[in-house]
């Protein structure tokens, strides 16, 4: 994946498209379709029957190799009528994403269009075109391809373009990682060990990219399986430290970035943590405390007045305070190192394993 993801953005002009149901475009033969019987029924009262699928199920583990080979086997048809095509695609499809680049617009349009060519003699719909090149893009248009965007031209509602599981800004041609789906699962902020490993389950990093960030919350998964606990019990002190470290960092970061972008610090003011709800949710309390609470409910009681009785309201915000590295959150990397130990057995003192 690396060297695909490498390759796409080798060239100066980059694009992207995927495959519409590519799963479901391949038929099954007849003789594999009891392979996949289930049981079906339109009224619970009645006696369920049984039913098979004819095509390639998506979620099976054999499918992505279905689809490839299916798509291989296709491909070979135009070795000889589109040469450049041809070796492009059996190096740029993953799974249904067609990931590529090319050295300019014209060249790029011409792959685009015997791509369409090239699936649409297989049934199958190319679609959700991506590019860097507002002049591809044009001409896209112009020819009718499906894009990404074509039913919406606002900026600002434009999702992030994925490439391999990350963002791609095609604007500033940048790939990132993405965190929003991440912080919102996150916010639900949860302690036990189940939700720490759903939270690693959920950080999609094909290629490694957040390996240095990512390894301190397996070490922090490793030390609760070390000490053996439970799957919904309560995090020890020390773990619990660790965990909410990791969490709100890269939250608050994400958050005040945000505030950033959207007002100007003028438009600040300070809210005293006894006066600050959220500081109810990292120190906790209990529930029937919770329900009393006017802060957690209502807020501070100085909301209600006019801004000029708001605490601090005239409070110079120092550039110092803003700078982005202050809000970087850094990460250490572990090492494990292992000890060659000597064999408790000589294996070369014997003729055979029989012997052993």
């Amino acid at each position: 994946m690396l060297e695909l993801l490498l390759r796409f953005r080798k060239n100066p002009v980059a694009f992207t498209a995927d495959v519409k149901s590519a799963f479901l475009q391949i038929e099954l033969d007849l003789r594999d379709r009891e392979f996949t019987r289930f049981f079906w029924t339109d009224n619970l009262n009645n006696n369920p029957y049984v039913l098979n699928f004819t095509r390639v199920l998506f979620g099976l583990r054999p499918s992505p190799y279905f689809l490839a080979a299916t798509l291989k086997h296709h491909f070979k048809k135009y070795k000889e009528q589109y040469p450049h095509t041809f070796d492009l695609l059996n190096s740029s499809i993953y799974v249904d994403d067609f990931i590529c680049g090319r050295n300019d617009v014209p060249d790029a349009l011409r792959t685009t269009l015997e791509c369409l060519q090239i699936f649409s003699d297989a049934s199958m719909l190319l679609r959700k075109w991506r590019t860097n090149s507002k002049q591809l893009d044009l001409l896209w248009q112009q020819e009718g391809v499906e894009t990404e965007f074509s039913e919406t031209s606002a900026t600002d509602l434009k999702p992030p373009i994925k490439v391999l599981g990350l963002a791609w800004d095609s604007e500033k041609d940048l790939i990132y990682f993405d965190p929003k789906d991440l912080l919102k699962f996150m916010s639900r902020k949860t302690e036990s060990k189940r939700f720490i490993l759903s939270v690693v389950g959920r950080i999609f990093d094909p290629i490694g990219i957040l390996g240095p960030f990512v390894i301190k919350l397996k070490c922090l998964l490793q030390d609760l399986w070390t000490l053996g606990v439970d799957w919904d019990s309560e995090l020890p002190p020390k773990l619990r430290h660790k965990w909410q470290q990791w969490t709100f960092k890269p939250y608050i970061k994400n958050r005040v970035q945000e505030i950033q972008l959207l007002s100007d610090p003028s438009q600040w003011g300070h809210c005293p943590g006894k006066d600050n709800p959220a500081d109810l949710i990292s120190r906790g309390t209990s529930a029937v405390k919770l329900a009393q609470n006017e802060l957690w409910w209502h807020g501070p009681p100085w909301l209600k007045l006019a801004p000029d009785h708001w605490p601090n309201r005239q409070r110079d915000i120092l550039d110092s305070e803003l700078c982005s590295e202050e809000l970087e959150y850094r990460s250490s990397v572990h090492v494990a190192v292992t000890q060659q130990r000597e064999s408790l057995v000589d294996i070369n003192r014997f003729s055979s394993l029989k012997n052993f």
